[in-house]
């Protein structure tokens, strides 16, 4: 197992670091591991090496970067506090840009890949639907992505599936959220689960909401999702 921080070049001269994981046996799939507002954490990188314990080649991109690099912050009250933070301040355009050049980098550098896929939790999971534009990416999958119901046109926009989790006591993304999104995703390849017990971040074991059937199940989806693109 190979599990370190590697350098991203963005093609304009800048560059910020990706923890990437990867095992001895990859299944030539990819995941671009999309963080939350706490920063590619100790929990981030934890899931990217248990993910890359089943087979995927594994990059978790510093979104951060141009505001602090390597942010690492916990769910205590001054790390959410400085977490809410650096949302304020955050560029969602710009990080779009720096998981294209993640997505870039991987096809460059392991051309054995044959599927990108994104996958992201909270501030990634509505990271992945829009980047989901990105002609090179397989899949994207959300998991209580916030916010997407205020850019409903980047469903539209997606040029690979996309698989939308949410918690149905989600206090971050309420009913009319999730209905707003469903009504958009009509006629599209667009999977949406409701996991009606679950709470906002519901996949994290080291969080108070962690549901480990919602997020053994989300898993699950997940992959099935991945292995599906390499038969259409």
């Amino acid at each position: 197992m190979f599990a370190d921080w590697q350098p991203i070049e963005t093609g304009n001269g800048d560059g910020f670091d990706a923890y990437v994981a990867r095992d001895a046996n990859p299944n030539g799939h990819a995941i671009v591991l999309l963080q939350e507002i706490f920063g590619v954490n100790g929990w981030l990188r934890e899931t990217a090496i248990w993910a890359a314990g089943q087979g995927y080649h594994v990059a978790a991109p510093d979104l951060f970067w141009r505001m602090q690099p390597h942010v690492d912050l916990g769910h205590d009250k001054d790390s959410v506090k400085a977490a809410f933070a650096y949302r304020e301040r955050f560029d969602e355009g710009t990080a779009v840009d720096d998981i294209a050049a993640t997505v870039r980098q991987i096809r460059t550098s392991s051309p054995e890949i044959k599927f990108i896929h994104l996958l992201g939790f909270c501030l990634g999971g509505k990271l992945a639907v829009l980047g989901a534009r990105d002609g090179h990416v397989a899949s994207a999958i959300s998991l209580y992505g916030v916010g997407i119901e205020k850019d409903l046109a980047a469903l539209d926009q997606a040029q690979c599936p996309l698989q939308l989790h949410y918690g149905g006591n989600d206090r971050f993304i309420p009913a009319s959220a999730v209905a707003a999104v469903e009504q958009a995703s009509i006629g599209r390849d667009i999977e949406i689960y409701l996991y009606v017990e679950a709470n906002h971040g519901f996949f994290s074991n080291v969080r108070p909401s962690y549901d480990a059937a919602a997020a053994e199940l989300a898993w699950s989806r997940s992959c099935d999702l991945m292995k599906r693109v390499e038969y259409v």
